[in-house]
């Protein structure tokens, strides 16, 4: 299960950094005009939840986690 998670955690971290880079671009215009320091900046990253496909299974079709053909 090791090489699956790390791979996961890899792809997870892959797809912040694009995400953390921009968050970043906003923070420099804000400070570049002067607002920064009145400006509350939220940033929500969430999802929709767990992975189906991450199942001790692996399987990469999400519809048998939905139909429960994985359990029989």
């Amino acid at each position: 299960m090791r090489p699956v998670l790390a791979r996961q955690i890899a792809t997870y971290a892959g797809s912040m950094e694009p995400t953390d880079h921009r968050i970043g671009r906003i923070i420099d215009i804000l400070d570049e005009y002067a607002i920064l320091d009145h400006t509350l900046v939220i940033v929500i990253a969430g999802d929709n939840g767990a992975s189906a496909e991450a199942a001790l299974q692996r399987t990469l079709n999400e519809m048998t986690s939905l139909d429960g053909l994985w359990r029989r």
